[in-house]
Order: structure tokens, then sequence, then C-alpha cells
């Protein structure tokens, strides 16, 4: 066995094999010959010491040691589109460089204009990008393949590898109808919730839907639930055409309580989502500590939060 000398463009050949289940099928995939892909196969065979697969006509299967060098060779095939990321990266000249933000759907969505005025003041020279996702799983993918730098969005449960700072608390209001019964109280008490019909998110596993299911089961409340739809906007239409009440971030709802077609009004104890700032801690050079001193001083939390 001579493993320091297996090779990437064998390895690259040996997945498309596995994953084409044929050596004519991975050899037009690669514009390659069917005995060129054949002849790749055996010498990383004769690297390795042992066959790699059980040929069975017309298709093959793996054999264990195969197995291993193929779970091995995709994660080499990982780790490789990094260093081929970070390279670019750190070769490309700092003014040239952009500065790429993965935004949540509340951040980017009503909240980003006004940081990013602010954080454009602090970095002049630097082009700055944006990618808005609803779905933090994919925020976070794209900081750890480095194609963002840093992630705004609602924490929560978040992988060790990334380092997250809390920005500042976002506590939801209740929207209501102007004409609404609970409309003429400063501040509702969680008591008086249950006798009203509520507007929530759909979507089970965003950030907003666990806050409120988290709070509403230790508040031991009882939510008579009229609708569920997909988004903040989706809530906000129905509220102004008075078919319930709806908790949401007072970004969200700032602009409609201004022209009068939305009534917000505070909890006694509500709940509460906190913004955070993620970034990767592995990744980290001296063109993103300087980003991220300007992002954490283009933050003030009442810039966002108040009326």
């Amino acid at each position: 066995m001579q493993i320091d000398q297996l090779k990437t463009d064998q390895l690259k050949t040996f997945r498309c094999v596995v994953e084409n289940q044929t050596f004519s099928a991975a050899a037009r995939t690669l514009f390659l010959s069917q005995p060129a892909v054949t002849l790749q196969i055996k010498r990383l065979e004769k690297t390795i010491g042992m066959p790699l697969f059980v040929r069975v006509r017309p298709t093959i299967s793996l054999t264990p040691v195969g197995e291993v060098v193929y779970r091995y060779s995709v994660n080499i095939a990982k780790e490789l589109l990094f260093l081929k990321n970070e390279l670019s990266i750190l070769t490309q000249p700092e003014r040239e460089r952009p500065l790429v933000i993965g935004a949540g759907t509340i951040f980017g969505s009503y909240m980003l204009p006004r940081f990013l005025k602010s954080l454009k003041a602090r970095l002049p020279s630097t082009p700055l990008s944006v990618k808005i996702d609803h779905n933090v799983d994919v925020l976070l993918d794209e900081i750890r393949k480095q194609t963002a730098d840093f992630g705004i969005f609602l924490g929560g449960a978040i992988p060790p590898e990334f380092a997250v700072q809390p920005l500042f608390d976002c506590p939801l209001s209740i929207a209501l109808h102007p004409e609404s019964k609970l409309a003429g109280k400063d501040v509702i008490r969680e008591r008086e919730l249950s006798k009203f019909h509520w507007i929530i998110p759909s979507e089970k596993h965003s950030r907003m839907r666990m806050i409120i299911d988290h709070w509403q089961e230790q508040q031991e409340l009882n939510f008579d639930i009229a609708y569920e739809v997909a988004d903040c906007e989706a809530i906000k239409q129905l509220v102004r055409a008075g078919l319930g009440e709806g908790l949401l971030y007072w970004p969200v709802i700032a602009d409609s309580v201004k022209r009068g077609e939305i009534v917000s009004r505070s909890l006694d104890s509500p709940p509460v989502g906190k913004m955070c700032l993620v970034y990767h801690q592995n990744t980290f050079d001296s063109f993103r500590l300087k980003a991220l001193n300007a992002i954490q001083n283009s933050f003030f939390e009442s810039a966002f939060l108040d009326p």
C-alpha cells in the first residue's frame, strides 16, 4: 500500500465510476475513453494494494475497501474545493474582494437597507454582496464553503464550528387590526391571548415559529390558531383584513403601523428572538477581522427596533 502516492485525478475518476455505476458512463461524463478510465482505476487499485470493485456485469459494486476509499475521496474533494475557494479569496486584492453576507429573511427583508448604509460608510472601498435565504442551514453551508463571510439571522441551535455573537434582542409584538378588541390596550397579558384567533408561520422549523412554539409551551398557553401561512407578509395581509391577530417583529410591521393599517401592542412577557452574527472560526483573516469590526459598529439596537 502506497497511500502517499495517491493522485487526485485517479480519485476523481474512481468517484465518477461509483456514482455512474459503469465504466462507460463514467468515461462519457469525464470525456475520456473507456480504456483510459479502466487504466486509472487499475493504477489506483495498485497504489491501494487491494481491489476496489466487485465486477458483476452489467453493473459494479464496491468492495469494503472501495467503500472506505470512496468515503474519504468525497471528503478530499470537498476539502480541495474549500482550499480553492480560500486561495482564490486570499490572492484577490483586498480592494477588489467583496464582503459577502448571508442574511436570514427577517433581517434581509426588513432591516438590511439601514444596516448596509452604515456598513458602506465604514467600508467605502469594499464591494458588498448579500445572499438572503429563509433556511439557516443553507446560510451556514455558504459560510462553511466560504462563499459567504458572515451570516446575520435569528439565533438558535448552531454547530460549534461557528462563532456566534448576539447583536440585539428581537421581541415579538402583537399585530392587530385597528378595530380589534385588544387594540385599546397598551400592554396585553398572556392570559388574554386564548380569546383571540391567531395567525402564525406554517413552517415549523423556521426560527420564528420555533421561538413562538417554545414561548407558548413555557407560558402554558393554548392558542386558537386560525391560519398557518408561509411568511410574514402573508400574516400582515390577513391581520389587515381583520381575519386574526399575529405575532411579528417590529421591523416587519413598522410601515403598516405608520400607515394606520395595523396596530402594534406589547406583551407582558413577549417571545424574544436574538439576532446574531455568525462566522466560521477556522477561516478568519485580516480582511474578515476588519469587516467584523465594521459590522459590529454598524449595529445599534435602537436603529432597528425602536417604534
